[in-house]
């Protein structure tokens, strides 16, 4: 059984500056072993223009708009008594995960925490990926690893042309 997963906003952030964790959840999606899943409010909320890296990230979720997960979060914070607006995207992510069986990827945990007792159905938030995830060996540390990795094979530098590229002039070095 492929595990789903929901993704927050803080996880989509985390996936964008390259984090480890995030890197794990993608590195499962990209082997088939996990299913990526971003409310289309998520998107919303972290969009802030194009880039390479956001193209990658989407590319590699599945974004779903749900009237229902909508309705049972309006539900939800109609149950509640003092909340602020950016509750109002979290009760969308554990309403969606909820109805889809998945589990919340999140960096904000007290806010779901909070929240969980209004969905019947809803499983904790992912404090770590499961064992797989974790015994894979990350690639070596560059920046903006995980992006690189989602990038198709054309746009990466090949070995050859690494290989390839003009020797750093020699410094003399006499004093």
């Amino acid at each position: 059984m492929i595990s789903r997963y929901v993704l927050d906003t803080g996880a989509l952030i985390a996936a964008e500056r390259g984090k480890e964790r995030a890197a794990r959840f993608f590195r499962l999606a990209h082997i088939g072993r996990a299913r990526l899943v971003v409310p289309l409010p998520v998107v919303a909320e972290w969009w802030r223009g194009r880039t390479d890296v956001r193209d990658a990230i989407l590319g590699a979720t599945s974004v779903v708009a749900s009237v229902e997960a909508a309705k049972t979060a309006g539900l939800a914070l109609a149950r509640m008594r003092n909340f602020d607006g950016k509750v109002t995207i979290d009760a969308i992510v554990i309403a969606t995960a909820a109805l889809l069986d998945a589990v919340v990827i999140t960096g904000d945990v007290a806010d779901f925490d909070r929240l969980a007792a209004h969905f019947p159905g809803a499983r904790p938030p992912a404090k770590r990926p499961n064992r797989l995830a974790r015994k894979m060996r990350p690639p070596a540390k560059r920046p903006n690893r995980l992006a690189r990795e989602m990038l198709p094979p054309a746009k990466r530098p090949s070995r050859l042309a690494r290989k390839m590229r003009p020797p750093a002039k020699p410094t003399n070095r006499l004093a």
